[in-house]
Parts: C-alpha cells; sequence; structure tokens
C-alpha cells in the first residue's frame, strides 16, 4: 500500500482490503508518517506490516521494517527476506515508533541545525560542509553504536556526565525556516531555498544528484558487505 499519506483514504483502502483479501496474505503498508496499526480494521491486525522505504527508493537501500503486535514473527521475516531478494537493505525494527530510525535521526539533525542557524552560529554552507566532511562519511564505515565502541562507551558516558551540551529548546517552527517559506523560497522547484539555484538546470541538478548518490551507495554496500 503506498497511496498519499491521508488517514481517511488509508482508512477506506483498508476497509476494502479487509473484505476482499485471503486471511493469510500479508499486507504491507509503506507509509512514513502514519500509524496504520491505528487505521485498520481489527481484523487485519494479524497481517499487517509497514515497510518504510527511504527516498529517493530507486536509489537509497534502506527499507524499515516493523510488524503489528498481533501478526507472527515469521510476516516481518518474509517481508525482509522478499525485499532482500529485491537488492534493498531491510532493517527489521522490534516494535513500531513513528519515526522508524532513520527520520528520528534526521529530525534529530534537522532540529540541531535549525538551532544554529536560527541563532546565527553558522551559515547554510557550513553546517553542510561540517557534516559532509565528519561524522557522515566515517558513519559509512562505522555506523554510530559501533563508532561508539571504538571511542569508547566510558568516553561517551562522561560527555553526558560532564553536561557540556544541552539540547536546543523545542520551537514551533524554526524562525530561519518560516523566513524562506514566507518568501516563497522552498528549495529547487522555486529556484531559491537555502541555496540560490537561479539558472540551473532542475533535471541536470536531479540528475547529477542521482549519480552521486548511486556512487556512494555502491562505495556503501563495499563497507557493509565488509564491516569493520
Amino acid at each position: 500500500e503506498t497511496i498519499v499519506e491521508n488517514k481517511d483514504a488509508k482508512i477506506e483502502l483498508f476497509k476494502q482490503l479487509a473484505a476482499c483479501v485471503k486471511k493469510d496474505a500479508i499486507i504491507v503498508s509503506n507509509t512514513s508518517g502514519l500509524n496504520v496499526f491505528e487505521l485498520v480494521p481489527e481484523s487485519l491486525l494479524p497481517q499487517m506490516c509497514i515497510a518504510h522505504w527511504y527516498a529517493p527508493a530507486q536509489l537509497i537501500p534502506l527499507v524499515e521494517v516493523v510488524k503489528s503486535e498481533q501478526a507472527p514473527e515469521e510476516f516481518g521475516k518474509i517481508v525482509v527476506e522478499l525485499l532482500e531478494k529485491c537488492g534493498k537493505t531491510p532493517v527489521f525494527m522490534k516494535k513500531f515508533i513513528q519515526g522508524y530510525i532513520a527520520n528520528r535521526m534526521q529530525m534529530c539533525m534537522n532540529t540541531e541545525m535549525f538551532y544554529l542557524l536560527d541563532n546565527g552560529y553558522c551559515t547554510p554552507e557550513d553546517f553542510d560542509k561540517a557534516i559532509k566532511a565528519s561524522f557522515i562519511p566515517r558513519a559509512v564505515v562505522l555506523g554510530i553504536c559501533k563508532r561508539i565502541d571504538f571511542g569508547g562507551l566510558d568516553m561517551t558516558a562522561n560527555n553526558y556526565k560532564n553536561k557540556s551540551y544541552t539540547s536546543p529548546p523545542p520551537v514551533d517552527m524554526p524562525s530561519t525556516l518560516a523566513e524562506h517559506i514566507e518568501k516563497g523560497e522552498l528549495g529547487i522547484k522555486t529556484g531559491k531555498g537555502f541555496y540560490d539555484y537561479t539558472g540551473v538546470d532542475k533535471q541536470e541538478l536531479i540528475a547529477k544528484r542521482d549519480k552521486q548518490l548511486f556512487e556512494v551507495f555502491k562505495l556503501t554496500k563495499k563497507f557493509m558487505d565488509d564491516p569493520v
């Protein structure tokens, strides 16, 4: 199921599915932001799984898989095996949480990014440069948990004890984001966002992005197949 992220639309579709699918069928939703386990008829819960493909799905191998509490463990494993046969990299989560793994990490980084931008600590260009030249390539080799193993769990514990870092306070809308939205600066589709794309061919830019992502994930697969 990959229809629009709209509760009413999904509820209606799941009602239709409940009336026609076999009881041993596995029903899989690609929802990214909705808890579909709360939307499906109770009779479908023993058949429900989520397989969240990360965008752009034709390039990024990750698919986060989670089954309903009522579905058997075997259903989740079948979905994982099918995705592996498709050349994807599935992660079978122990239980559902909105945002799964990758989107929750993305939101953490967005929160920090907007805090730094809103308070004038850096520019978007310098933020991106710092990220690209530091922990993102390191994470390709080590991930996050294994990086802590290499640095020492005691060192990470000291960072928490020293309280040298304070999380940004929650905000309803980052001011930097609101300013761009108000100006109609929505990114490459309008020709300007954090960066200025005036005079840039959008299709060529997207093609360049796709080519570079393809090269990155070829290298990533090499490291994942032969991990540290």
